[in-house]
């Protein structure tokens, strides 16, 4: 089976899948970059047996790029140059590769896991460490969902390190690989991969925030669906890097927030961003201006926690400074504000921080801010009823997630075993977990969300009838 006739009808929302662009292009494409992680992961881990067994039962793609990896290693030849010269482009060769790589991931997780922690622990061997990157960009831009688990998972620590890397080349690497993830992943997938940012954020280490913040802005500058649910966790985060006493952390810092900031999907939220990102990072010069921006806007649509990430923050840094324009400004923009936002579970993640600040206006020494710290209160209190609260979520997600594990655990055995890596994927997805404390938990799936969710993850990886006895 020819790989050209395979591949070609692979997804192409990418400029790369036209030939004329990569013809166009100055410099190496992502695929052939790619391609070079391929030939580091083929030459350790693909033999005789596994190309054999790909053949057999991988997707048409694996199948295709299995059968002419045989081809060429019977004559002596390199694998993957034999793929890419049957394939129509370079990146159809790299989705033909990918796929062979992401069955090996799941058939061979030991061999390949093993294969990527030799290759990015090899201190003295930059070539090493930038085999390792490329391979995972490889697999996490061509190996569809069944790698999700591993994308979001175990390969985020690796890509962190990798973006902490003195080589550039390792670093680029990486930065390959997160771009890839935040290109193909989305939805509850793409909150997970958040607790190794965090993780690297809360590090003592200055270096290891700097490439925690590097990896936030490479996964953020492809605006994947659904991380900005986790900016109320994020941008706080972010904002104690921008004060770190590191000008690399900062300057870091200041990149990442614009790149998250570009997550933000309300449209008059969106129009208001560079006046809140300036006062965000000056806030001595800029906080004035952006409050009364904000109270003269006018919101036609339902504010989200990507809004009130944003927003609130400047506003409560204007009740803190004391003085008495600023608090007056903050007060009324949340008054304008509040009543806007799409749902009590939204408010939730901001009350605990807004309502000690608000409260501490009932006592101001002018009136108008005594009456319209009140009104504020007022509007957080109706916000919020109703809702559950964070503490509740965490409970439900816990309870569900248990429940989730026994399930999973009784189906499937020995060759159809759900791999124990997408094993506990699924189940953080089906039971709504997040990686951030304030962030809000999604609802358990439904059994028909979760029966789609576990064929998307799972196909390819079990027997077909495994999944449907989900």
């Amino acid at each position: 089976m020819g790989v050209i006739g395979v591949v070609r009808n692979a997804p192409t929302t990418s400029a790369e899948t036209k030939p004329e662009a990569q013809a166009a292009a100055p410099g190496p494409t992502d695929s052939t970059v790619m391609l070079r992680g391929a030939t580091w992961l083929f030459h350790r881990i693909l033999d005789v047996d596994a190309l054999t067994a790909a053949q057999a039962s991988g997707n048409d793609a694996a199948k295709a790029a299995a059968a002419t990896a045989a081809t060429a290693a019977e004559s002596g030849a390199a694998m993957v140059s034999a793929i890419t010269a049957a394939a129509e482009s370079e990146y159809f060769a790299a989705h033909a590769a990918g796929a062979l790589a992401a069955w090996l991931l799941i058939h061979s997780e030991a061999k390949f896991m093993g294969a990527l922690k030799d290759g990015t622990g090899s201190k003295k061997d930059p070539a090493e460490r930038e085999g390792a990157q490329l391979a995972m960009a490889l697999v996490v831009m061509h190996g569809g969902h069944a790698v999700e688990a591993w994308a979001v998972g175990p390969f985020m620590p690796m890509l962190l390190e990798g973006m902490e890397d003195a080589k550039e080349e390792v670093k680029s690497g990486a930065g390959l690989a997160a771009k890839a993830l935040g290109h193909t992943a989305a939805g509850r997938a793409i909150r997970q991969c958040t607790a190794t940012l965090y993780s690297g954020l809360e590090s003592s280490k200055w270096k290891t925030k700097v490439a925690a913040l590097q990896l936030l802005s490479k996964i953020s500058a492809e605006k994947p669906e659904g991380l900005e649910l986790e900016m109320p966790d994020l941008i706080p985060a972010v904002m104690e890097a921008l004060s770190d006493t590191k000008v690399q952390v900062q300057d870091a810092a200041t990149v990442a927030l614009a790149e998250a900031c570009g997550l933000v999907r309300t449209p008059e939220t969106v129009k208001l961003l560079p006046l809140f990102i300036a006062a965000i990072t000056h806030p001595d010069k800029m906080t004035t201006k952006a409050l009364e921006a904000l109270m003269d806007i006018t919101f036609c649509n339902a504010l989200g926690s990507d809004s009130l990430a944003i927003l609130v923050p400047v506003m409560l840094r204007g009740l803190r400074t004391g003085e008495a324009e600023l608090a007056k400004c903050a007060c009324k923009a949340a008054c304008n504000m509040l009543s806007l936002v799409a749902s009590a579970e939204v408010m939730t993640p901001f009350v605990e921080r807004m309502m000690p600040e608000f409260s501490k206006t009932e006592n101001h020494s002018y009136p108008d801010i005594r009456e319209l710290g009140q009104q504020s209160m007022k509007e957080l209190r109706e916000g919020v009823e109703g809702a559950e609260s964070i503490a509740d979520q965490r409970k439900r997600t816990k309870a569900g997630r248990a429940e989730v594990d026994a399930a999973l655990v009784s189906f499937g055995a020995g060759a159809d075993a759900i791999p124990a890596t997408v094993r506990n994927h699924l189940a953080a997805l089906a039971a709504g977990e997040c990686a951030g404390s304030l962030s809000i938990c999604p609802n358990v799936l439904s059994s028909k969300e979760f029966q789609d969710a576990a064929r998307r993850l799972l196909t390819g990886a079990v027997d077909a009838g495994v999944v449907d006895a989900l």
